[in-house]
């Protein structure tokens, strides 16, 4: 056999493990979701995160190798489900009443949430004919956890995190449009969602992300004894941007 033929199956045996490999990541990661439960033990608990996290990792990694549309929203979707196991079990610690990491639970959440929405965007970009193989199940797992989600952001209210919470109050508000909810908050007229829409624009000016409260105005002047704050909100925003004119309006 010359060199060159040995290395060229040497190459093809790597790229056939490398598949083979990428074929079984959703199955091992689906295993280690499977066996992950609340410890008591300090060290076991920490082993439960770092597999957890591994097989997320592997479920990212495996996307830059993956072509199939179905595979590829799949690994979101199971990335989604890593997430979902990580704040189950801090719910058992909160059940049980033991010490839970509050930062993990809200997290957990919020990061699931944009799995899941990278789930359906790569179905929905596809040629799948309105057939979503996960659509269903997303759905369920977001409007589920959606309380929470407005939690994370009032619990960073009351940190004082900005920052933070400016990040969970745009997805609380932004994910109603998303494709999988949108027949959940057609015209949605609550006056919480006008609410949130202030603390939005609060959050945002104080932290500089005066696009954000531009975007969020409209829905926050629905809510009648915030009108005042919101303009004014909103015409320091435009002046931080050097938009005169919007500002002049």
């Amino acid at each position: 056999m010359s060199r060159l033929s040995f290395w060229a199956m040497v190459c093809m045996f790597g790229v056939c493990c490398q598949t083979l490999d990428g074929a079984n990541v959703v199955r091992e990661a689906r295993k280690t979701i499977k066996n992950a439960r609340y410890e008591e033990n300090g060290d076991e608990a920490k082993k439960v995160r770092e597999r957890l996290d591994a097989a997320e990792k592997s479920l990212m990694d495996a996307l830059s190798g993956e072509k199939k549309v179905v595979k590829r929203a799949e690994l979101y979707y199971t990335a989604a489900l890593v997430q979902c196991r990580l704040n189950d079990i801090e719910n058992e610690k909160i059940y049980l009443k033991r010490a839970y990491d509050t930062v993990l639970y809200y997290n957990s959440i919020y990061n699931a949430y944009k799995y899941f929405e990278k789930c359906d965007s790569v179905e929905l970009a596809s040629d799948c004919k309105g057939r979503f193989k996960f659509r269903s199940s997303a759905r369920k797992r977001l409007l589920e956890h959606r309380a929470n989600l407005l939690n994370g952001g009032r619990f960073y209210l009351r940190k004082k995190n900005y920052t933070e919470a400016f990040r969970f109050l745009d997805l609380y508000l932004s994910s109603a449009e998303y494709p999988a909810l949108k027949n959940d908050f057609l015209n949605q007229t609550d006056t919480m969602y006008s609410r949130v829409a202030y603390w939005i624009i609060a959050t945002g000016y104080h932290i500089g992300a005066y696009e954000g409260v531009i975007r969020y105005a409209p829905t926050a002047l629905r809510y009648p004894k915030n009108q005042q704050y919101v303009q004014e909100y909103l015409c320091r925003s435009h002046l931080a941007l050097n938009d005169t004119a919007a500002w002049v309006k």
